[in-house]
């Protein structure tokens, strides 16, 4: 089984590799695909081989246990492995790109688990023969004879009282699933920034000393896009405090014009302000862009602030 597993799981590391010279492909994606390739290996191996094993002892040939495995556990291993593949795929439909080499890779490592469950496996069951099973299980099939394969036990009850209330069943499960949902409608979404540090850490120091110095918000960037074609994007209103930052175009779109606030030096006693900049105004709740830091001196020649 981790034999298989691990046939498949190389291949698929080595053609993620192949494929990040066609695209660009995250630095974890051969990682998550081994995470989930070996995962989804370890569970079709067991579907196969307990299934093989029930054949034999049942007193099947080997040959024809390892058929019976495959022409019905095989069946759920194939549409198992689809289903998965289909599921990770589906996040080309998002959009983003970066999600694009980790989810290919994914499906590729388990689309590749799925083949060497349904093809190697098999193969190595037929070689190994009698050694599937222990050799007490071996001692009691030739002292007892073949086992019955029909299913008993526990399992075999709790299917047949779900069956008996499908619809009681059905509702539970449903009601379930939506008390374990109803967080979500509370789940606020942001970028991460340095208030998630460590609160040791000095980024998450000096996080919190600028907060509490300049207010809340004020590590907050502020990021504003217009449509090149739109009034607004078009700048009929002009602010010297603003300057226009030239951004990649996207694909299919006309293009993005991004406005950033422009922080200048601010003069100190001894230090006159460089010519052409505007008096600094207190900072006020709401006001565009953050307040601007003094510098001990004016800044040089050619000087761009930070957006």
């Amino acid at each position: 089984m981790l034999v298989t597993a691990g046939l498949a799981l190389v291949t698929a590391t080595s053609l993620i590799g192949l494929l990040s010279h066609a695209f660009d492909v995250a630095s974890v994606s051969s990682e998550l695909a081994v995470l989930i390739g070996l995962g989804v290996g370890v569970d079709y191996g067991l579907f196969i081989i307990s299934r093989h094993r029930s054949a034999v002892k049942a007193g099947l040939p080997y040959s024809d246990a390892a058929a019976l495995a495959v022409r019905t556990s095989g069946r759920t291993v194939l549409l198992a492995g689809l289903t998965v593949c289909i599921a990770l795929l589906g996040q080309f439909a998002l959009g983003v790109s970066f999600l694009y080499g980790p989810s290919l890779g994914a499906a590729i490592a388990v689309a590749l688990t799925m083949a060497a469950s349904l093809t190697f496996l098999p193969a190595m069951l037929g070689f190994l023969g009698p050694r599937v099973l222990s050799r007490r299980e071996q001692a009691a099939l030739a002292a007892r004879g073949p086992a019955s394969m029909e299913a008993t036990g526990f399992w075999l009850r709790w299917a047949r009282v779900i069956q008996g209330r499908k619809a009681l069943v059905a509702v539970g499960a449903l009601a379930a699933v939506v008390v374990i949902a109803l967080p979500i409608f509370g789940l606020r979404l942001g970028t991460s920034d340095a208030s998630t540090d460590p609160p040791g850490s000095t980024t998450h120091q000096a996080y919190t000393a600028m907060a509490q110095g300049f207010g809340p918000g004020f590590n907050g960037p502020l990021e504003l896009a217009a449509q090149a074609g739109s009034p607004r994007g078009r700048g009929q209103h002009h602010d010297p405090g603003l300057r226009v930052v030239p951004a990649r175009r996207p694909a299919g779109s006309a293009g993005v014009r991004l406005r950033a606030r422009v922080r200048r030096p601010r003069g100190r006693p001894g230090h006159p302000q460089p010519a052409g900049a505007r008096p600094h105004a207190p900072h006020r709740p709401g006001q565009l862009g953050p307040p601007r830091l003094a510098g001990p001196h004016p800044a040089p020649p050619g000087h761009r602030g930070q957006g």
